[in-house]
């Protein structure tokens, strides 16, 4: 009997060893399951993030574009400006000029 008591003691260990590798192998395609999910959640993040940073490149230079534009339209607008006022003080001292030839007449 003792052969027999061996070989079902070696049959056991054999299953217990294949339920043990077979626990291993579930294990391992679990982890790596797990790891190219969180990569594959990693590469999804970075892509939006590029995908944002370029939208905020374009963005970002349109609107020095627009202060460009501004900032020409101020110096027009304060060129203007001087010009009017030269001629406002031009004309305010021609008035002056009628206004006292008058008062001498």
């Amino acid at each position: 009997m003792a052969p027999k008591t061996k070989r079902l003691s070696a049959d056991k260990t054999v299953m217990a060893l294949d339920e043990v590798l077979a626990r291993l192998e579930r294990a391992i395609l679990s982890k790596q399951a797990k790891f190219k999910s969180g990569s594959s959640e990693q590469a999804d993040f970075i892509n939006q993030l590029e995908k944002e940073n370029r939208a905020l490149s374009r963005e970002l230079e349109v609107a020095r574009d627009n202060i460009e534009k501004l900032e020409d339209r101020l110096e027009t607008i304060e060129n203007a400006g001087e010009s009017a006022e030269k001629e406002i003080g031009v004309m305010i001292k021609q008035l002056d000029n009628l206004i006292s030839q008058q008062n001498t007449h």
